[in-house]
C-alpha cells in the first residue's frame, strides 16, 4: 500500500462515448465521469485532465466541474489490477483542547479497494496510527482514476 499527500481536486469531464448496446449496434451517449488530480490550482488540474483525456479519449471533451477534495491523502495500491473502486474513509479522532475539553477532529482519506471490506482493512491500518480514533464512515465514490502531478526531473 502506497501512500501520497498532497492537494487534490475532483474533477468532471463530459464527452461522447460510443457503446455497444444489447442489440449488438453502436451508440452514442454522452456521459460525465469524474477523476481525481492531484494539482496545486485549479488551472493546473485542468491542465493535468485534459492531459489525460486526450491521450485516453482522443476526442472532443469538456471539463464541466471542478472542486478541491476534502481529503489530503490517498492510499492506493502499488498493485494496479487491485485498483477496483475508490472509496472515501473519514476517521474521528479526539484530542484534548488547551482548556481540557475533548475535541473531535475527523479526517477523510481517499483509499483503493475491491471492496467495502478491503477498505475497512485499510481504514484499520491507517486508524493503527491515530491514537483515540474510530472509522466514521466508508462511502464508494464515483471516481474512475486519480492522476498524479508529472514529478520535475
Amino acid at each position: 500500500m502506497k501512500s501520497k499527500s498532497g492537494v487534490f481536486f475532483e474533477v468532471k469531464v463530459r464527452y461522447d462515448k460510443t457503446m455497444e448496446n444489447v442489440l449488438n449496434k453502436s451508440v452514442t451517449k454522452s456521459v460525465t465521469e469524474q477523476y481525481v488530480v492531484e494539482a496545486f490550482t485549479f488551472t493546473d488540474a485542468e491542465r493535468v485532465i485534459t492531459d489525460k483525456m486526450i491521450s485516453e479519449i482522443g476526442g472532443e471533451f469538456s471539463v464541466v466541474a471542478e472542486k478541491i477534495a476534502n481529503f489530503k491523502e490517498i492510499f492506493s495500491s502499488e498493485n494496479v489490477s487491485d485498483i477496483v473502486k475508490w472509496y472515501k474513509v473519514k476517521i474521528q479522532s479526539i484530542e484534548m483542547s488547551d482548556d481540557g475539553r475533548e475535541k473531535k477532529i475527523n479526517e477523510t482519506y481517499l483509499v483503493s479497494a475491491g471492496s467495502v471490506e478491503a477498505a475497512r482493512k485499510v481504514a484499520s491500518e491507517i486508524e493503527y496510527a491515530i491514537c483515540d480514533h474510530e472509522i466514521v464512515s466508508i462511502v464508494e465514490t464515483p471516481f474512475l482514476d486519480v492522476f498524479y502531478m508529472e514529478e520535475e526531473e
